[in-house]
């Protein structure tokens, strides 16, 4: 497993799915550069959100938009409206 520097990232470790999400990062072998802007960019959305109403689902979205890179050549088939609503073939 690789190692995530969480004393850098305190606000991003102590969110369960952000820390989840990072660490599967880590584990898929990010670059430290890659890895470390990403924990940067949680840590300073928690920093802005502190005190706001606003939802904590941002590690939830950051792992779903990965998923759909990591499917494959999403430019291939974009997306389509039917009318009411857009639908992705990702």
């Amino acid at each position: 497993m690789a190692e995530v520097p969480w004393l850098r990232y305190p606000r991003a470790a102590g969110c369960g799915l952000a820390r989840a999400w990072l660490q599967i990062q880590a584990n898929l072998g990010l670059a430290a550069n890659t890895l470390d802007a990403y924990a940067r960019a949680v840590d300073d959305y928690f920093a802005f959100s502190a005190g706001k109403d606003v939802p904590v689902v941002t590690a939830v979205l950051m792992a779903v938009g990965e998923r759909a890179i990591l499917a494959g050549p999403w430019w291939a088939t974009p997306p389509t409206f039917d009318g009411g609503a857009w639908t992705s073939p990702v």
